[in-house]
């Protein structure tokens, strides 16, 4: 996904949504009834979205938004200067981000199953240990409460206790976006924004129906996105899906040209080695045909096929770059290792890339059938099957070698 969409726009959202404070401000009273329950239905979309797709951990967050969004709706109403409401307050700024944290390490489950539960016992082990330690009182709070409840200035209710754990918060998200290219802690960082910026400004008329918007329409285009990824991806090598290419086909032009790609004698290495050597292989080599120079773009057809798609380029054109990729596929040499040697992890498996230890080296082709539209072939379907009769040539010639 884009850094755009995966973190950008996530904590972009929450800043416009400031502009929206003084409008809103004017509405009439019933406007802003209505507005006050908005999050609510905006939280139930994305929970049934996250369990469509069989995302757990964007359900579990649209309950913890929505349960803090109660507290914020109900007993935070009254006056902040009573001490066990203030106290209470100091309490959702504190534990709010802590589990937003919870949620960027744990690992998606699925929705509404056993291991679903796993998503909400964080939160629910840090609200049971803060009811046990926080303790309000109605006269005075403790020493300690007092320090939590310092405010930077006049004009900031979130105490800078809270506001300092959502900037080291923000920056374990921000270090984890960019170290596992996940969009789901732009996500987290997005409602991290928006909660923060309630804290911060809750003495702002609608202010906290505002922020919490924004961080389920945040979550909202989260899951949308992922569930997107999800159709049109694919999950073993993340190269576009056929469903991609299809979608592509549709807007391709009048000159384009289609390679077909097959890796060679597939299926007895799958069988010599075994289906998890036989992903690696597939990995790989998506891995170099995604490299693909000359404005080609590629897919992973089905099986061991993939596709390459050149828009606005003749066959002439792009023979070169073609025989590039399977020239790189074929000199590249992958390391078979056996079960005690081999990695448990992608991080270690990365640092021995290229080491043959305890291992057997061994070398894949592919071999490529590439066609044009032209007279009589002017369909992206006929194209692509004029690719694959190519391809079939180019295995019938020996395999590793390019037909058009």
């Amino acid at each position: 996904m884009p850094v755009v969409t995966s973190l950008a726009l996530p904590t972009l959202l929450p800043l416009l949504a400031l502009f929206l404070i003084a409008p809103l401000s004017g509405l009439s009273l019933d406007y802003q009834q209505l507005l006050k329950w908005l999050p609510y239905p905006l939280f139930i979309m994305a929970a049934g979205l996250g369990h469509m797709y069989s995302l757990g951990r964007p359900v579990a967050l649209a309950l913890i938004l929505t349960a803090s969004y109660l507290v914020l709706q109900g007993p935070l109403q009254s006056n902040l200067s009573v001490i066990p409401t203030h106290q209470l307050f100091v309490l959702l700024t504190l534990l709010l981000p802590c589990s937003l944290l919870t949620l960027s390490f744990l690992p998606e489950s699925g929705s509404l199953n056993r291991r679903f539960v796993l998503l909400l016992l964080p939160t629910a082990a840090l609200t049971g240990i803060a009811a046990i330690f926080w303790q309000p009182s109605a006269t005075a709070p403790s020493e300690w409460q007092t320090l939590f409840s310092l405010r930077p200035a006049p004009a900031v209710f979130a105490p800078i206790f809270s506001l300092l754990l959502a900037v080291v918060i923000a920056l374990i998200l921000l270090f984890r976006q960019t170290l596992l290219q996940c969009p789901w802690q732009g996500t987290l960082l997005g409602c991290l924004v928006a909660t923060s910026l309630t804290w911060a400004m809750f003495d702002k008329t609608l202010i906290s129906s505002l922020m919490f918007c924004t961080a389920a329409v945040v979550l909202i285009l989260s899951v949308l996105f992922q569930g997107h990824y999800l159709a049109f991806r694919d999950q073993l090598t993340g190269l576009p899906a056929r469903r991609s290419l299809e979608n592509a086909f549709k807007g391709v032009g009048r000159r384009y040209v289609v390679a077909m790609m097959d890796v060679d004698h597939f299926k007895k290495f799958n069988d010599t080695y075994g289906h998890d050597v036989g992903d690696d292989v597939l990995k790989m080599v998506a891995a170099h045909i995604a490299q693909v120079t000359g404005g080609g773009t590629a897919y992973r057809y089905g099986g061991e096929e993939f596709t390459v798609l050149f828009k606005r380029k003749t066959l002439d054109d792009c023979i070169e770059h073609l025989e590039a990729v399977r020239e790189a596929i074929a000199d590249y040499s992958l390391v078979i290792r056996d079960k005690e040697t081999r990695p448990k992890d992608a991080k270690a498996g990365k640092q021995q890339r290229g080491q043959a230890i305890r291992g057997q080296r061994v070398s894949v082709t592919i071999s490529i059938g590439v066609a044009e539209r032209e007279p009589g072939v002017d369909q992206p379907m006929q194209v692509l099957k004029a690719a694959d009769k190519a391809l079939y040539r180019a295995k019938q010639a020996g395999r590793n070698c390019l037909k058009a």
